[in-house]
C-alpha cells in the first residue's frame, strides 16, 4: 500500500484498514486478489410505539425460540402472491425478537422475513425490502411469546418507523480481522449482528496486526488467510450454525 484516493485526491499512506461493512468485498477487490467468502443479507427493523405498555421498560432483549405459523391460509395467495403466502402460512423459524427502545417504543426484528432478498454487489445504500407486511409479521410472530402484543394485531396501532441495512457475514459467522493479502492492507469486518458488541476487541486486535504487536492466541481464528489453511474446520463450524464466535 502506497496511498489511497479520496474524492479524487491522492492521500499518501502505507496502511489501509478495510472496515467498509457491506462494501467490504467491493473495497477488497480494489486491493487484493484473493476473494473474501463474505455475503450481505438484508436486515430490517421496526421501531414501534408500545402505547399499551406490553413490554416493561427494564426488559432485556427478548428472543422467541419457538417456530410459529404467522397466518392461517385464508385467500392469502390471491392477496399477496404464492411466494409471500407460503412464507405467511408455512412454519416460520425461531428468532423473532424485540427490546425496549427509548421511553415508550420497542424495536422489532425478524431476519427470516427478508432472508430471501437478493442483494446487489456492491450493495445499494438503502436495500429494497417488504416494508408493508414486515411490522405485522413481527407482531404476529411475537404475539405467541408475548400475548399482550396481540392487541396491536387485532386492533388499531400507529404506523411504525421501518429502517433497513445489511448483515455482512462469513459462512461460519466469524469476522475477518487481520492482514488482507497485500503488505500494509488489513481487513476488519463481517461482524453480522454483533458489531457493536465486538467492536472494541476487534479494533484492538486489528491495531495489534497493524503495529506488529504480540498477537493473542485466538488471532489466527479471525485472519482472512484462514480459509487457505487445509486444517481450518470450516465445514464443522458452518454445521454448528451462526454465531460460532
Amino acid at each position: 500500500v502506497a496511498g489511497v484516493r479520496v474524492d479524487g485526491r491522492p492521500v499518501a499512506t502505507s496502511t489501509l484498514v478495510n472496515c467498509a461493512g457491506p462494501y467490504l468485498t467491493h473495497i477488497h477487490g480494489m486491493v487484493s486478489a484473493p476473494e473474501l467468502p463474505v455475503a450481505n443479507e438484508v436486515h430490517a427493523k421496526c421501531i414501534f410505539r408500545d402505547a399499551l405498555r406490553t413490554v416493561p421498560r427494564n426488559a432485556p432483549m427478548l428472543i422467541s425460540l419457538d417456530s410459529t405459523r404467522i397466518m392461517d391460509d385464508d385467500g392469502l395467495e390471491d392477496a399477496f402472491g404464492a411466494a409471500t403466502a407460503a412464507k405467511l402460512t408455512g412454519l416460520a423459524p425461531a428468532g423473532v425478537h424485540l427490546r425496549p427502545w427509548g421511553d415508550e417504543h420497542i424495536l422489532l426484528l425478524w431476519d427470516y422475513w427478508h432472508a430471501d432478498c437478493d442483494v446487489e454487489e456492491p450493495p445499494v445504500d438503502v436495500p429494497s425490502f417488504d416494508a408493508d407486511l414486515y411490522p405485522e409479521v413481527c407482531l404476529r410472530g411475537l404475539a405467541g411469546f408475548i400475548p399482550g402484543l396481540r392487541a396491536y394485531v387485532d386492533g388499531e396501532s400507529e404506523r411504525p418507523l421501518i429502517d433497513g441495512g445489511y448483515y455482512t457475514q462469513t459462512p461460519e459467522n466469524r469476522p475477518l480481522i487481520g492482514p488482507g493479502g497485500v503488505p500494509g492492507y488489513y481487513v476488519n469486518g463481517a461482524f453480522a449482528g454483533f458489531g457493536l458488541m465486538a467492536a472494541e476487541a476487534a479494533g484492538e486486535l486489528c491495531a495489534a496486526h497493524v503495529l506488529g504487536n504480540t498477537l493473542p492466541s485466538y488471532a489466527s481464528a479471525f485472519v482472512p488467510s484462514r480459509y487457505a489453511d487445509p486444517a481450518y474446520p470450516l465445514e464443522e463450524l458452518v454445521s454448528r450454525g451462526g454465531g460460532s464466535i
